[in-house]
């Protein structure tokens, strides 16, 4: 995304340098800043057109671009800092109008590993993935390549699969009576967000289950979701999406045994 970014800050050309190293940093002076630390660093820099400075304050709010309409849905940035905050890092802009920009994403250094922390972890997930459980799950994000990577993960913990590319699309389908035994709503859908879709579906199906998937970076963003249901912030695992499922599907344990 933050390569996107600047190659379309540079409309006639330039340079992207794509760099990384090591930092120590001193304490924080803005939300988006990492805390005092040791953190490796990436940085993506271009020489392209640059963000003003009374732009600046804002490029990480969800949904603000300052690309052309249909060109960016301004989520990319807040996502980026979300994941890093995420991993307990942070964001550091730098930018000169008509100069370029460079964004360095902080994220912490971590000690030697033995090899013993990840085995455990990957035995965790695959834990996680085994159900004897099959249940039928609805995807609904109006992302098509993000919504085929979290289709893919639940079809690898064994279950069945039905996407909808919106809203409007999941509602059809549950109208049809189709067989849902629990759904997966993307939160930052630009026409219908996930609270607004699962207010309205539980009207249709008052008990389905729904689990919000989220890269909003600001926990103000996740209020509504909280409210309405069990959240997943982006990026996640396999094994994170198996846990979040089989702690809403548990109580359909009794009347959930399909396939």
């Amino acid at each position: 995304n933050l390569a996107i970014n600047s190659r379309d800050a540079m409309p006639n050309g330039g340079a992207l340098t794509i760099a990384t190293g090591c930092e120590t940093v001193g304490p924080a002076t803005r939300p988006e800043h990492p805390p005092a630390g040791e953190y490796v660093v990436i940085s993506v820099t271009d020489n392209g057109t640059g963000i003003a400075p009374e732009l600046l304050g804002r490029i990480f709010e969800p949904f603000f671009t300052t690309k052309e309409p249909g060109r960016g849905s301004g989520l990319g940035l807040s996502q980026a800092l979300g994941f890093v905050q995420q991993s307990g890092g942070g964001v550091r802009v730098k930018s000169s109008l008509g100069h370029g920009t460079t964004i360095k994403l902080y994220l912490p250094r971590a000690p030697v590993s033995t090899g013993i922390v990840e085995a455990a972890r990957d035995n965790e997930t695959v834990s996680l993935a085994t159900s004897d459980r099959r249940v039928s799950v609805l995807i609904v994000d109006d992302d098509a390549a993000v919504r085929a990577v979290t289709a893919g993960m639940v079809e690898e913990l064994g279950h069945q699969v039905i996407e909808a590319e919106s809203g409007a699309a999941a509602l059809e389908i549950l109208a049809r009576g189709a067989v849902v035994d629990a759904a997966i709503f993307d939160y930052a859908m630009r026409e219908m967000n996930g609270v607004e879709l699962a207010a309205r579906v539980r009207r249709l199906r008052p008990e389905l289950p729904v689990l919000f998937i989220t890269g909003y970076a600001e926990p103000n963003g996740l209020w509504d979701a909280n409210a309405a249901g069990i959240v997943l912030r982006k990026p996640f695992k396999v094994g994170d999406l198996g846990a979040r499922l089989t702690q809403i599907i548990g109580p359909m344990s009794n009347r959930v045994s399909r396939n």
